[in-house]
């Protein structure tokens, strides 16, 4: 039996408790933008300087 980083799930019940809550965090993280976005123009601003921050933060080397 191999090791892997990621716990495979081994029963059937498992198998289907794990695609169900992979199924769930998704839609959360979809319902989660829906809900920023549509909160503020703010947000959304401090998102992109944010994502902007972020770029020049990985363009710069260490």
């Amino acid at each position: 039996k191999h090791n892997s980083t990621i716990q495979q799930p081994s029963t059937a019940s498992e198998n289907q408790l794990f695609a169900s809550s992979q199924r769930l965090l998704l839609q959360i993280g979809q319902e989660l933008q829906v809900a920023i976005q549509a909160s503020s123009p703010a947000i959304n601003i401090s998102r992109e300087k944010l994502h902007e921050e972020n770029l020049r933060l990985l363009e710069t080397p260490n």
